[in-house]
């Protein structure tokens, strides 16, 4: 079909298994991942979220990760994963998913990729925020092998980079600078 031919690299990562997971993305969605410059507002950074009850099965989730965009003044979705289930397994492949493609975007762009690019606010849920964490000390091993901090010390680097929307103020999700 035309959308097939003309989206060739929809489907970012696919994973078929007792974790199971379709993440897909289109270039225009990749292109808000990296900015050129920090917003004057407090609207930078990504916002990852999860819709349950959105499929029939109710065990699965539509997970989207959005990011601000300026020409739109609204949050437009960045990436999207279908998962089968909610475990910090789940959560950990669809945040790989988008640190690859955060460091694809920044090397287009020619971007040096540094930590402040993956800031994330998540909501409340520890697995979502495990996920997360697991996923940043995997890349970053797989992207520096060479580099020289432990993984403790990589998880603790992850933890100031995701915050729970628990942690900000009522209505601060929207003005959350990361």
């Amino acid at each position: 079909s035309q959308f097939c031919s003309e989206q060739k690299d929809f489907v970012i990562h696919s994973q078929i298994g007792t974790v199971t997971i379709i993440s897909v993305q289109t270039h225009f969605m990749c292109s808000y991942l990296v900015k050129q410059a920090t917003i004057n507002d407090t609207v930078n950074g990504l916002v990852t979220d999860a819709a349950r009850s959105f499929w029939k099965d109710r065990k699965a989730l539509l997970l989207i990760t959005s990011s601000y965009s300026e020409s739109l003044l609204r949050w437009m979705p960045t990436l999207i994963s279908y998962t089968n289930g909610a475990s910090a397994a789940h959560y950990q492949v669809h945040f790989m998913a988008l640190f690859h493609s955060i460091a694809n975007e920044a090397s287009k762009q020619n971007i040096e990729l540094h930590e402040r690019l993956f800031g994330n606010v998540v909501d409340f849920s520890q697995a979502q925020r495990l996920g997360f964490i697991e996923a940043f000390v995997s890349f970053y091993k797989e992207i520096f092998p060479n580099n020289t901090y432990s993984n403790d010390g990589l998880r603790a680097e992850a933890a100031m980079l995701v915050e729970s929307i628990f942690k900000l103020p009522l209505l601060g999700l929207l003005n959350f600078i990361v």
